[in-house]
């Protein structure tokens, strides 16, 4: 990815592709649907979330800033590769997460209530995996086992619309996702720091 341009280009377009528009369900106090992500494209075309090229961590190929409401890329990103792809809109579902603020988000009646970092997270990363799947992502090898749950709850929402995730798959997401170390020393179960855009 050479340029903000460059990437502005392919979050939008990926933001408003078929894979992503057929997302729709809700785990706990977060919605997440098609209808989210063509908001968030237009706040991205129209510069109102800042899009930067920098280097990441190790393993990342994006992330988002709530300090700063920006989704980076790396210089490295292939917006040919499904699993990259599913990292971006994993990201993406933060910054929709961000908009509506540090309280939890349901598009469908408008409300917003509390929201911990490890909600926040498992619906990102069902997300992310929904998107893998719509897109045709081969079935994972060697995967965490977060991502792997993510991807198997992905699996058992092709096709439907607007499902609320069963309360234990949502636990135990959260759980894998709360050993994993990088989780572990944010402080996965407090509050997030989404602060409106």
């Amino acid at each position: 990815m050479s340029s903000p341009q460059q990437a502005r280009a392919v979050i939008v377009k990926t933001l408003l592709s078929q894979a992503v528009q057929r997302i729709d369900f809700s785990l706990s106090t977060i919605s997440i649907d098609g209808a989210a992500y063509r908001a968030l494209a237009s706040l991205v075309a129209a510069n109102e979330i800042g899009v930067v090229v920098e280097a990441q961590d190790k393993g990342v190929g994006a992330s988002y800033k709530v300090s700063s409401n920006d989704i980076s890329l790396s210089p490295h990103f292939n917006d040919a590769d499904v699993m990259q792809l599913s990292y971006l809109v994993h990201e993406c579902a933060h910054a929709i997460h961000d908009i509506y603020g540090a309280s939890g988000i349901d598009t469908r009646r408008g409300s917003r209530t509390y929201t911990t970092n490890s909600e926040d997270e498992a619906a990102a990363y069902i997300a992310g995996a929904l998107y893998y799947v719509h897109a045709g992502g081969p079935a994972p090898v060697g995967w965490h086992p977060h991502w792997q749950k993510a991807y198997t709850i992905a699996k058992s929402l092709v096709g439907r619309k607007g499902v609320k995730i069963p309360f234990h798959d949502e636990m135990h997401l959260r759980s894998l996702i709360a050993v994993r170390p990088v989780y572990a020393a944010s402080g996965v179960f407090g509050a997030t720091t989404s602060d409106g855009i």
